[in-house]
């Protein structure tokens, strides 16, 4: 149920945004509650991660310029794979940040990276592999992006991006 309480105030927090472009770096303040608590570590649970970067990807979305033009046309995104690395716990009532930015993006994939930030250290860095949907299906990133105004330059693929590209290749 928290999480829907903070997904219903994302929604009103990026209704009143200002898009501050598609290199802008989101970044959200949370506390680890006990209902996102692992009941014997009493830490954020593992599967708590996925939805911070759910919420992380809508205040992003909105920063960049893309979350206007998505609603306007009943676009969405879809996540098209997830990869997260966890590198210490979040206990239970600290607080914490969900830092999200993009790192990469091609013809088809638009790559964010989810970086959780407690008492100054990194804890776990996410990222997220998303393709853009209509109606109809799957939607060239380049439409997208022409229909809310951005024009982007290509970037070198990062190496952890190109990992995670291999061991996507074999699908089970």
């Amino acid at each position: 149920m928290n999480l829907f309480i903070r997904f219903l105030c994302m929604l009103w927090h990026i209704r009143k945004q200002q898009p501050t472009g598609f290199e802008s770096t989101s970044v959200l303040p949370f506390r680890v509650l006990p209902t996102d608590s692992d009941y014997f570590q009493h830490h954020l649970t593992n599967s708590r991660f996925p939805s911070f970067m759910d919420l992380g990807r809508m205040d992003w979305l909105a920063k960049a310029g893309l979350y206007k033009p998505m609603r306007q046309r009943g676009w969405g995104v879809v996540v098209s794979s997830n990869q997260i690395t966890y590198l210490g716990m979040i206990r239970w009532g600290k607080p914490f940040d969900v830092q999200t930015k993009a790192v990469y993006w091609d013809e088809k994939y638009l790559y964010l990276e989810h970086r959780f930030v407690a008492a100054g250290k990194l804890r776990a860095v996410g990222i997220a592999k998303l393709v853009f949907a209509s109606n109809t299906g799957s939607m060239p990133l380049a439409d997208m992006l022409a229909e809310a105004g951005i024009e982007l330059d290509a970037v070198q693929c990062p190496e952890n991006i190109r990992d995670m590209q291999r061991a996507l290749a074999h699908k089970y």
